[in-house]
C-alpha cells in the first residue's frame, strides 16, 4: 500500500455553531483513523485536526457549549483542509449580522485559497466563503433555509440549493444541518480512496444514498424579518385563507393597493414572486397534511386550495423531487 502522509485538517469555529456538527466531523475522523489503522496495521493517523477560532478565544456553540480552541486563525499557516461548519440561526438578520461580525475572517480565507488545499463549508458556512469572494462563477449548495437569500446576496454564485453536496475540486459544499457526513465522508474519500469512506458509514450507520435536501425544506409563513407592513400583511392574508382558492388581484384589492404594487414590494421584500410564495405555502401545507393525517392525495389537494389535482401533482414533484405518493410513504405517519 502506498504510504499515506498525515493530512492536517483545521476546523474554524465561529460563534453559534452547531455543536452537533462539530462533534459528529471529529468522530467521523476518528473512526477513518481508527478503520484504517485497524486495516494497516503500523501505520500513521490519516487525519489530524485542530480546532480555531478568529481570536484564540473559546467559542459559544448555539445550544450554549462553549468550546475550547487552540489558536487564532491568523496562526494558521498551512492545511490539507480548511473547514467552515456553519452557525446555528434562523433569519436573515441575524445571518448578515453573524456575516458582519466575522470580517477580519475574509480576508484570511483569500489568503488560503492561495495555497492548494481544501476549503470547505457545510450549511451556512458556505455564505462566510460566498463573502470572502471564494464561490464566485462556482457551483455550491448551502442550507435551504437560506437559499433565497444567497441568491440575492451573491448572484455571481451559482447555488444548486437542492443538492446535498458539490465537490468543486479545491471548494466543497454541503448542504444543511446533517449534510456534514456527506462532507467529511468525501473529504475522507479524496485522501485514502473509496473503500474507506463506505466502511465508515457502515460503521456509523450514515445512509450515503441522500441526493437531494429538497423534500427537507421548510417554507415558513414567517413575517419575522419583513420590514414591510404591506408585505407583512399579504403573507398573514395567505396564510390565513390558504384553504381557498383566490387570485393575487383579489389579495391586492384585500390590501388595498394595486396588484403591480403588491407584485413589486412583495418581491422587492422577500426575494421571491408572490405566485411562487403562494405555491410553496400550499406545497408546505400539503406536506404536513401527508405527515400528520391519513388523508388521501386528492382530499389533501382539495384542502389546500387546488382544484386540479394533476396540476398540483406536477408541482409537488418539482418542489419536492418526490411524488405526492412517495413522500407520504416517507414521511407520513403509520
Amino acid at each position: 500500500m502506498k504510504a499515506i502522509k498525515t493530512k492536517r485538517i483545521v476546523l474554524v469555529l465561529l460563534e453559534d455553531f452547531l455543536a452537533s456538527g462539530l462533534a459528529g466531523t471529529m468522530d467521523l475522523l476518528n473512526t477513518a483513523n481508527l478503520v484504517h489503522q485497524y486495516m494497516h496495521k503500523n501505520t500513521p493517523k490519516l487525519f489530524e485536526w485542530e480546532l480555531v477560532s478568529i481570536d484564540a478565544h473559546d467559542v459559544k456553540a448555539s445550544n450554549g457549549y462553549i468550546h475550547p480552541v487552540t489558536q487564532s486563525i491568523q496562526q494558521i499557516t498551512s492545511a490539507d483542509v480548511i473547514y467552515i461548519p456553519g452557525v446555528s440561526l434562523i433569519g436573515e438578520r441575524a445571518i448578515s449580522k453573524s456575516l458582519q461580525q466575522n470580517q477580519v475572517l475574509f480576508l484570511w480565507l483569500q489568503k488560503q485559497a492561495l495555497n492548494n488545499g481544501i476549503i470547505a463549508s457545510s450549511c451556512t458556512g458556505s455564505l462566510f466563503l460566498a463573502e470572502a469572494g471564494l464561490l464566485k462563477n462556482k457551483k455550491v449548495t448551502t442550507s435551504w433555509m437560506f437559499s433565497n437569500y444567497f441568491r440575492r446576496r451573491y448572484p455571481d454564485v451559482q447555488l444548486f440549493d437542492d443538492e446535498i453536496l458539490i465537490d468543486e475540486d479545491s471548494i466543497i459544499t454541503s448542504a444543511a444541518a446533517s449534510s456534514y457526513q456527506d462532507l467529511i465522508l468525501r473529504i475522507i474519500q479524496r485522501f485514502a480512496g473509496k473503500e474507506l469512506p463506505l466502511l465508515v458509514s457502515k460503521y456509523m450507520l450514515i445512509d450515503t444514498n441522500r441526493s437531494s435536501q429538497a423534500a427537507f425544506k421548510v417554507s415558513l409563513p414567517s413575517t419575522f424579518d419583513i420590514e414591510d407592513e404591506l408585505v407583512t400583511n399579504a403573507v398573514e392574508l395567505i396564510r390565513v385563507n390558504l384553504h381557498k382558492s383566490f387570485t393575487i388581484n383579489q389579495l391586492a384589492g384585500q390590501l388595498h393597493v394595486s396588484y403591480r404594487t403588491l407584485i413589486r414590494r412583495f418581491q422587492s421584500a422577500l426575494g421571491i414572486n408572490i405566485k411562487t410564495y403562494i405555491q410553496n405555502q400550499r406545497v408546505e401545507s400539503a406536506k404536513k397534511l401527508f405527515e400528520l393525517t391519513q388523508l388521501s392525495v386528492d382530499e389533501i389537494v382539495y384542502k389546500v386550495g387546488y382544484a386540479d389535482v394533476s396540476a398540483f401533482r406536477k408541482l409537488f414533484k418539482k418542489t419536492t423531487n418526490m411524488t405526492p405518493q412517495v413522500y407520504k410513504q416517507k414521511f407520513g405517519v403509520a
